[in-house]
Order: C-alpha cells, then structure tokens, then sequence
C-alpha cells in the first residue's frame, strides 16, 4: 500500500501541532534518555569516566548540528514543496541520501584528524583527555550513520507523517539503548576502555532506525528511483541555500558550547562533572520543547508554501502556548526534584551541590531558551537562514560568552551558570516579543494568492 503525504493545510491547526507534537514526543523521550544513561553509565564507571564523556559533549552536539545542517535543509524544501502542491519524488530521496551520506563521509575523515588536536586544548588531566578523545573518534566514525538517520527522519515529519518517523525512532534508539549496558558493562568488545560500547550503542541505534526509517519511505512510495542530473542540480541548490546557513548557524552555537565546555573544565573536575549532568538534565526538560518544533517546522513550511499566513500565525501562536504550559509544569518539578536528581549520579558532596543550584536555574529558564530554538527554527523554515544566523551569533557572542567569561574570574564555580540562565531569559524575552510582533505583520499582509490577483489585474 503506498501511502500519501498528509495534508497540513486543511486540519485543525491545534491539533495538528499538539498530535504530531505527541508523536515526536516518545521518540524524544527515548533519545534524551538515552544521553541521560550515557551520562549515567559513564559515572558508574568513574567520576573520571564522567568527567571524560563530558568533555565529548562538543563533539557530539557539533556532529548532531552537521547532521541539522543538511536534514533540516531536506525537511524544509520537501514541505514547502508539498504545501505548494509539488508532489514529492523518489529521485528527491534518493538526492537528500546522496548528499547525507557523501557530507557525513567527508566530515568524518576531517574530524579525526581536527578533533584530537581540538580537545587538546582542553586543560583536563591526560587520563581524562586520553579516554575523551579515543570515545570521540569512535563516535566521529558512525557520522556518516548519524547523517542518513537526521535526513531519513525529517523526510518523514515533511510528509505528514510524524507518527511513522517518531515510531521508527522510538523502535531504533531502544534498540541502541538495550545494547549500551552490555556493550559497556557486560560484553566491552575493550575492556581498556568501556566507554567505547557507549559509541557503538548509539550507531546501532541509529543504524537501526535509518532502516526502518526507510522502509516507512518505500510505503510512500518513495524509496528508489534514479538520479536525475537536472533534478539534482536544482536539489543541490535547494540544499545549499538552507543547508549551508542552517550548519554555520550550528557551528555559532557548537563554537559557544566548546568555550563554556572549556570553561567548566578549567573550574575543576567536579565543576566538569556537574556540568555534564545538567546539560543532560536539561536536554530532558527540553524533550517538549523539541517535540513541538518538529511538528511546528513541517506545519509552518506546509502553509507558508500555499500562501496560508493566518495558518501560520496560528501555528506559532499554538506552539508557544503549549510550550509555556509544559513549562509551568515541568519546571516547577524540575527545580524541587534537583537535589535528587543529582545523588542519582553519586556525585562528590561538593559537585553535588553545584549541580542542584544550577538544575534550579536551568528550570527557570528552558522556556525561555525554547523560544530561541523556535525563533531560529522558524526563520530558516520561513526562507530567512541568514537571519537565524545572524541572530544566533548575537545572542552567543555579543551576551552569553562575555557574561560567561566575566563570571569565570570568580573563585566560586557555582556562579558560572547564572550567565547561562541569564542569557537565555534575556533572549528568549527578546525573541518572543520580535517575533510575535513581526508574525503578527507578516500575517496581516495580503495572501499570496491575493498579491497575484491584483498583480493580473494590473498588468491586464
């Protein structure tokens, strides 16, 4: 049975945007909490093995944004396009697979040789640094993997069909999920370093959900077909216009990560520590978050390609109210359970302490950060990437990093966070106000299909 792209045209907006929202949910759940046991894993070998992985962060967020890079490209051509009622084609899979499967080779073999050198930089103990660079190299290796999974999955979410994708990831990722224990505890394929089974879960999970990923594509109908020169040429262009700003807007915001990495890490290990903890608590309080973007972005590139601009008003708004009441709960649930959030990973007393007080203020402000990640999402969707650039570099390096670097002289590492928290409310309050202002004129304008007519009428 070939299955047709839905339409995001015609449903309740609503209920577009919170079922397909509740489908990535699941999906998100199992990713983040798959980071979280990482994390757990890597603590239960040492608070070196910890501190370690935590130095591997960088790496991983810089490969998941490269993957952003050309997935999100892929997903926002294909729903535009659908929503401008060009069927999508075969030989655009088959293009986005090529382009995925060429870049992450390429990115791969780069990286093991720049990332060493990178992580070298980091003022960390050399048993420290030795086991963090040895886990990213082998996880630099499933890029190629980890670059088919992103394209796979946002081809899925900009057909309509959210609830395909988010199965076929939800069943991947547990896959990967089962596996890391007894690749890192039970059977280490190197005993001298379990956490390499930490890298070899993660590529099977991805392995797995590209797969099935795919086979859900050939039900649409569009798994196959040739690749066409003049088609893929315009496809490459297509890429290249959103794919190129969409990565270097991932490599602001990885290039800001390195440095706080690199702060945290000159604090002490236990400050490292800390850190690696709630960067992943906070990934987990972020799960709605991206839930909802992943239905908004599909959504919104649906109607903005049929001309549909009050839709799209309507989308955002939807959005936000769904992220400001997750928020309210979330939140409050967040800052009153981090104190035993953070015994879970048997932290020193000290470390212990600094992760609670930051867990507080990463409770305070994700909504606040949310909205940031909607604003640049929605922009690159709505054919504005360089705008998203732009912004992002600004709230990175002209208010997170120089507060950060101020704040670093201090003798109290407990005050490092604060610059984050700080910066993301400052922000977030920025763009929700700009961005409901210009959503707001943008929709008032006449619709396209309007601006044609009278266009007709002028000209006749």
């Amino acid at each position: 049975m070939t299955l047709r792209p839905a339409s995001l045209t015609e449903a309740p907006v609503l209920r577009s945007i919170a079922g397909a929202g509740l489908a990535n949910l699941l999906a998100s759940v199992v990713l983040v909490g798959r980071n979280l046991l990482d994390g757990y894993y890597a603590a239960r070998v040492s608070t070196d093995a910890l501190a370690s992985f935590t130095l591997v962060i960088p790496v991983i967020l810089l490969l998941i944004g490269l993957s952003q890079g050309v997935s999100v490209a892929a997903g926002n051509v294909l729903s535009t396009r659908t929503g401008a009622g060009t069927p999508p084609s075969a030989s655009f899979v088959r293009h986005a697979a090529l382009v995925a499967l060429g870049a992450g080779c390429a990115i791969a073999a780069l990286l093991a040789v720049v990332a060493p050198a990178a992580m070298g930089l980091y003022q960390a103990t050399p048993d420290v640094l030795d086991r963090a660079v040895t886990l990213a190299l082998w996880i630099v290796a499933g890029v190629p993997v980890l670059f088919l999974y992103g394209v796979s999955t946002a081809l899925l979410r900009a057909l309509g069909d959210a609830a395909g994708a988010a199965k076929a990831a939800t069943t991947g990722l547990l896959g990967g999920v089962a596996a890391t224990p007894l690749l890192v505890f039970a059977l280490p394929p190197f005993p001298s370093d379990p956490l390499i089974g930490i890298a070899l879960g993660l590529q099977l999970g991805y392995a797995t959900t590209t797969v099935l990923v795919a086979l859900r594509l050939r039900r649409h109908g569009l798994l196959g077909g040739r690749v066409e020169r003049a088609a893929l040429r315009r496809d490459l262009a297509d890429f290249a216009r959103l794919g190129v700003p969409v990565t270097l807007t991932n490599l602001v915001t990885l290039g800001a990560a390195f440095v706080v990495t690199g702060v945290m890490a000159n604090a002490g290990k236990e400050t490292t520590a800390a850190y690696g903890v709630v960067s992943r608590v906070d990934q987990f309080a972020l799960i709605v978050v991206n839930s909802v973007i992943l239905a908004l972005v599909p959504f919104v590139g649906q109607n903005f390609g049929a001309g549909l601009r009050d839709r799209v008003r309507a989308g955002v708004m939807s959005a936000l109210a769904l992220m400001l009441g997750c928020w309210a709960l979330l939140g409050t649930v967040l800052a009153l359970a981090a104190p035993r959030v953070a015994e879970l990973f048997d932290l020193p007393a000290d470390a212990a302490q600094i992760a609670t007080g930051w867990l507080r203020l990463s409770a305070l402000a994700f909504f606040f950060q949310g909205v940031a990640m909607t604003t640049i999402a929605l922009l690159q969707v709505l054919g504005r990437p360089r705008l998203a650039l732009a912004c992002n570099a600004v709230q990175l390096y002209a208010l997170l990093l120089p507060w950060l670097l101020f704040l670093a002289r201090d003798d109290d590492p407990a005050v490092l966070y604060r610059a984050i928290a700080g910066s993301q409310v400052v922000t977030g309050t920025v763009f929700l106000l700009a961005g409901c202002w210009l959503v707001h004129r943008w929709s008032r304008q006449p619709k396209m299909s309007e601006e044609l007519e009278t266009t007709s009428v002028a000209e006749a």
